[in-house]
């Protein structure tokens, strides 16, 4: 949802857009083995190689495990190296998700200590899927 529509502003619907490119790259790549760094690796990649990398990931937010609590361990950062952070194994419940910024990255956080708002009050988008990886990859369960 881009408020006031796409057709309106152009800037948050080609953010929505390059995040949900984002979200789909780490969601295809899934499946036992593979590490939160190689999900983090993926979803840079297609916002840096978006029309001159003009978006931003702010470093604190990205994903998470979800268990008994929704935001569990691990962080499912936005950024990464492949081969790095926690393997994944069949059975891991996570949830993805890309967010980008206009321009700034530095982020506050609202007395309601759940939302976070970019301090220079920019662009901001959010996109999300929990994924539950599978024996032979991942199975989108938000959708279901």
């Amino acid at each position: 949802l881009v408020i006031g529509g796409g057709e309106y502003n152009k800037i948050g619907q080609e953010m929505v857009d390059v995040a949900n490119r984002a979200l789909n790259a780490a969601i295809d790549m899934l499946k036992p083995g593979v590490r939160t760094g190689d999900i983090g690796q993926a979803i840079e990649d297609v916002v840096k190689k978006n029309k001159g990398s003009k978006f931003k990931i702010p470093v604190i937010l990205g994903g998470h495990g979800i268990g008994h609590g929704i935001h569990e361990d691990p962080f499912v950062p936005n950024f990464g190296k492949i081969g790095e952070g926690v393997i994944l194994k069949e059975g891991n419940v996570i949830a993805i998700e890309p967010i980008l910024t206009e321009k700034s990255t530095a982020m506050n956080q609202l007395s309601d200590g759940y939302t976070f708002v970019t301090q220079d009050k920019g662009l901001s988008v959010h996109v999300e899927h929990t994924i539950v990886i599978t024996k032979d990859g991942a199975e989108i369960i938000s959708a279901l």
